[in-house]
C-alpha cells in the first residue's frame, strides 16, 4: 500500500470537541426528558445515534488505518474468505457453521491494540482478547484491519446484536453473499438502511461452487448482474463494487493442495480484491472514506437534535401568558378570603376564649367574671364538636369534654375541607395547562409543579388559621389598648366603690338615726350603678374591640400570607421553567453550532467528485 501521508481533516483539538459534543448532546437530551421538554422517541432516537456515534470513535481523531468487516449471512464463507487473504487457516470455518461465535480480528503486528480503541470500545476490547486477534506481518496490509464478524442472521440474538454494535466502527463494509443468499432479508435491511452512511463493496464468494450460472433456465440474466441491478434499483448504489471470488480454491492454493495446473474458476475476481486491499485504497483513500464516514454519522446526529428541539423553546409568550393567569388567580384568592374571614370571625371567636377582657377583685371585676362564667356556660354546651360554616372553607372546632374551655390550649381546630380557594387554584392551574397545551408547549413538568402546590395549599390554609387563632388568643390587644383599657376599669371599680361607698354610708346612718332610705333612693342608688357598670362596658369596648374583629384581623394576615406566598410560588415555578426552557434552547444552539463546524471540516471539498469517480471509493457509497 501507499505511504503518502493522507490531508486529515480532524486535528486532536477537534476530536476533542467532538467528544464535548457528543457528551452534552447527551446531558441535553436527558435534561430535556428530565423537564418534559421531548417525547419518548425523539429521545431515543437521539441517544441511539449518539451512541452509535460513540461507538463509531466520532469523538477520536481521524486515523490512517482502515477498518474492514466480513459482513453477511451465515454460510457464505466469510470466514474462510479472510483465510484465503492471510494464506492460513485463522478462523475456524465449515465445521463450525452455522455460526461464527466469536469475531477474529485480523491486523499487522505494528497496530498497537490502543489505536483500535479510538475507533470503538469494543473493536479495542475484543482485540485485548488473545483468541481473538490474528497478528500478522504482511507489508501490504500494514494498515488494514478485518474483522471476521457473526453472522447477521444467526439465530442467537447476542450475535446479531454484536455484528449490529460493530458497524459504526467500520469504514468499509465487506457485504459477502453467494448466489444463494444473496437476497437475504436481514443482509438486505442492513444495507437499506446503512447505505450512503457507511462504505460498502460487495462479494460473491464460492464462484467455484454455484458458478456463473443464469436465475433460471429461461433467463437470460445471470447471478452477478442480476445482483448489481438489484442494488442499483433497490439500494441507490450506480456502480457498486463488486467482486466474484472462490475462497476455498485460493486458500487451497497457497497452502499448496490444489494441483498445479488446476486454474482458478472462471470470473474469479479475488487477485482483483487482494490488490484493492492492498494497493488501490491508498492512505489519502482511505481519509476520504473515514471523512465521508464521519460526515455520516454527522449528520445522523444533526437530525436526532433537529427533531428533539421543542419548537416552543423560542417563544417566551407562552411564560407572559401564564404569568397573567396567575395574577388573575392573585385576585381572585384576595375577593374570597375577605368574605371567608367576616363569615368564620364570629363563630371562632364565639366558640373560643378570644379577647377576654382583664379583670378585677373590686365590684366590676366581679360583673366581668359573671359574664365570663355565662359564656363558658354556654360553651360547654357545645363540648362534643360544633361544625361552623366558615364560607367557602368548612372547619370544626372540638372542644375535649374533661378539659376547661376557656383554656386555648385544650382547642383542637381541624380543617377538613378548603374547597373554595383550592377549586380556585386548581382551575386555573387547569386553565394554564389547557392553554400550554393549546400553543404546542410541552409542559408536563411545569403542570405537575403546580398541582404538587396546590396539593398544599389546603393544609396550609388550614394551619395559617390555627396559628391566626392562637394569635388572637395569645396577643389579642396592642400594648396601648391595654394601658387604657386598664385605666378605665380602674376608673369604673373606683366609680363602682364610691358610689356603694356612699350608699353604705347612707344605709349605717339611717339605721342609727332610725332614718331608712327611701325607694326614691334605692331606685337611685341601682340607675348609678348601672349607669357605671354600663360606661365602664363601654370604656373596655372601646380600648378592646369585639373578639371576632381579632379573630378577623389575625384570620386575614395570615390567610393573605399564604396565599400570596403560594401564587408566588407558582410564579416562580412558572419563571424557573421560562429560565430552564432558555438555557436548553441555548445549549441546543449551540450543539446546532458545533455539529455544523463538524459537518463543514469533512464537508465535500473542490474536485471530490471527480476524485472520487476515478479513484473508486465514490462506488462503496450510495446516493
Amino acid at each position: 500500500m501507499s505511504q503518502q501521508e493522507p490531508t486529515t481533516p480532524s486535528s486532536s483539538s477537534s476530536s476533542s470537541q467532538s467528544s464535548y459534543t457528543l457528551a452534552h448532546i447527551r446531558g441535553w437530551a436527558d435534561e430535556l426528558q428530565q423537564y418534559g421538554l421531548i417525547d419518548a422517541g425523539p429521545h431515543q432516537s437521539l441517544l441511539a445515534v449518539v451512541s452509535e456515534a460513540e461507538q463509531g470513535g466520532l469523538g477520536q481523531a481521524q486515523q490512517p488505518l482502515l477498518t474492514v468487516l466480513l459482513f453477511g449471512p451465515s454460510g457464505v464463507g466469510k470466514s474462510q474468505l479472510l483465510n484465503a487473504l492471510a494464506g492460513d487457516v485463522i478462523a475456524r470455518s465449515h465445521y463450525e457453521r452455522p455460526t461464527t461465535r466469536v469475531p477474529t480480528v485480523y491486523a499487522h503486528a505494528d497496530v498497537d491494540i490502543e489505536r483500535l480503541f479510538e475507533y470503538g470500545t469494543e473493536l479495542g476490547e475484543m482485540a485485548q482478547q488473545p483468541t481473538n486477534i490474528i497478528r500478522h506481518m504482511r507489508e501490504p496490509l500494514r494498515n488494514i484491519v478485518i474483522v471476521d464478524a457473526p453472522d447477521i442472521d444467526s439465530y442467537q440474538r447476542e450475535h446479531r446484536e454484536r455484528v449490529l454494535r460493530l458497524l459504526p466502527m467500520m469504514d468499509i463494509v465487506l457485504y459477502v453473499v453467494t448466489a444463494q443468499t444473496y437476497l437475504n432479508d436481514l443482509g438486505w435491511q442492513t444495507v437499506l438502511k446503512e447505505r450512503g452512511r457507511r462504505a460498502f463493496a460487495f462479494i460473491i464468494n464460492k464462484w467455484d461452487h454455484e458458478g456463473k450460472r443464469s436465475l433460471d433456465s429461461g433467463s437470460e440474466i445471470d447471478i452477478d448482474t442480476h445482483f448489481r441491478q438489484l442494488l442499483r434499483e433497490r439500494a441507490g448504489y450506480e456502480d457498486a463494487l463488486i467482486f466474484r471470488t472462490s475462497a476455498e480454491y485460493w486458500l487451497h492454493q497457497r497452502q499448496n493442495l490444489t494441483a498445479q495446473d488446476e486454474s482458478p474458476p472462471a470470473g474469479d475476481q479475488f487477485p482483483e480484491l487482494e490488490a484493492w486491499l492492498s494497493g488501490a485504497l491508498t492512505t489519502s483513500h482511505v481519509a476520504e472514506i473515514q471523512r465521508r464516514r464521519r460526515r455520516a454519522m454527522w449528520g445522523s446526529v444533526a437530525e436526532g437534535v433537529s427533531q428533539a428541539v421543542p419548537v416552543h423553546l423560542d417563544d417566551d409568550t407562552w411564560r407572559e401568558q401564564t404569568l397573567a393567569q396567575l395574577d388573575g388567580l392573585r385576585a381572585a384568592g384576595w375577593q374570597q378570603i375577605q368574605p371567608a374571614v367576616r363569615m368564620s370571625a364570629a363563630e371562632l371567636a364565639h366558640l373560643s376564649p378570644v379577647g377576654r377582657w382583664p379583670s378585677s377583685p373590686g365590684p366590676f371585676g366581679l360583673v366581668l367574671r359573671v359574664g365570663e362564667a355565662v359564656r363558658s356556660g354556654l360553651v360547654g354546651l357545645m363540648r362534643r364538636g360544633v361544625p361552623v360554616q366558615i364560607g367557602p372553607m368548612r372547619s370544626t372546632i372540638a372542644l375535649a369534654p374533661d378539659l376547661d374551655p376557656s383554656s386555648h390550649n385544650n382547642l383542637a381546630l381541624t380543617t377538613t375541607d378548603t374547597t373554595g380557594l383550592v377549586t380556585i387554584a386548581d382551575g386555573t392551574v387547569a386553565d394554564v395547562s389547557l392553554a400550554l397545551r393549546a400553543g404546542h408547549v410541552p409542559s408536563l413538568w411545569l403542570t405537575e409543579r403546580l398541582r404538587a402546590s396546590v396539593a398544599t395549599l389546603g393544609p396550609r390554609l388550614g394551619n395559617a388559621m390555627r396559628v391566626a387563632l392562637a394569635e388572637a388568643i395569645e396577643k389579642p390587644y396592642s400594648r396601648a389598648r391595654y394601658i387604657a383599657g386598664s385605666a378605665v376599669l380602674v376608673l369604673t371599680e373606683l366609680a363602682l366603690v364610691a358610689v356603694l361607698g356612699v350608699a353604705a354610708w347612707r344605709l349605717i346612718e339611717g339605721y342609727i338615726l332610725r332614718a331608712y332610705v327611701d325607694s326614691a333612693f334605692a331606685t337611685n342608688l341601682f340607675l348609678l350603678l348601672g349607669l357605671i357598670v354600663l360606661l365602664g362596658l363601654l370604656g373596655l369596648s372601646a380600648s378592646f374591640p369585639r373578639p371576632e374583629t381579632i379573630v378577623a384581623k389575625h384570620l386575614d394576615k395570615r390567610l393573605q400570607q399564604v396565599w400570596n406566598a403560594f401564587v408566588d410560588e407558582l410564579r416562580a415555578s412558572t419563571n424557573e421553567f421560562a429560565q430552564i426552557t432558555k438555557q436548553l434552547n441555548d445549549d441546543g444552539t449551540s450543539i446546532k453550532e458545533s455539529i455544523n463546524a463538524e459537518l463543514r471540516a469533512v464537508a465535500p471539498r473542490v474536485g471530490d467528485d471527480e476524485g472520487d469517480a476515478q479513484s473508486g471509493v465514490g462506488q462503496l457509497f450510495a446516493e
